[in-house]
């Protein structure tokens, strides 16, 4: 079961997107694929906007998050576009090439072999972040973050990045 506070913080993004309803449409035309756990999720969303009434929003991300925590976050990228995609596309310009210096991978192990520098690339990654936010007039919250994360990260490293930065 998922926190108020957290549940909170995603209800807040959702609410401030200008046009949810067709984030939730992009979503499950580009990311069903067949996938009826994707659809259900996706229509189940819509419904629970669609009712117009914030409790059964609410109850909908309390049943869902964080089990469904990538749904969330997809739709999160497709309702705020302007915010997610320039912004991850600057941190990898600015931070990919040294940062992929400070750990190895062999499959999905990860060994940082410099720890201070990971840590420290990570920070100031979640600075930027937390300024594109904010820029957007957003408050940051754990939600975007983890969104960002997730969209930036491949998952065996979001593991590492996450044990660093649990945020």
């Amino acid at each position: 079961m998922v926190s108020h506070a957290l549940a909170n913080e995603v209800i807040g993004v959702f609410s401030a997107a200008k046009n949810l309803n067709s984030a939730i449409k992009n979503f499950l035309k580009r990311e069903v694929q067949n996938n009826e756990s994707v659809e259900r999720f996706a229509k189940d969303f819509r419904a629970a906007v669609a009712s117009g009434r914030p409790p059964a929003l609410a109850a909908f991300i309390e049943r869902n998050y964080p089990a469904q925590e990538a749904f969330f976050a997809a739709v999160a990228r497709y309702a705020y576009p302007d915010l997610f995609d320039p912004t991850i596309e600057r941190i990898f310009s600015s931070y990919a090439e040294d940062f992929n210096t400070t750990y190895s991978q062999a499959g999905d192990s990860v060994t940082v072999a410099d720890r201070p520098k990971f840590i420290s690339i990570v920070k100031e990654v979640e600075g930027v972040i937390d300024a594109a936010v904010r820029e957007q007039g957003m408050n940051p919250n754990p939600f975007l973050l983890r969104t960002f994360f997730m969209g930036i990260f491949e998952p065996a490293v979001l593991k590492e990045v996450l044990a660093t930065n649990p945020s």
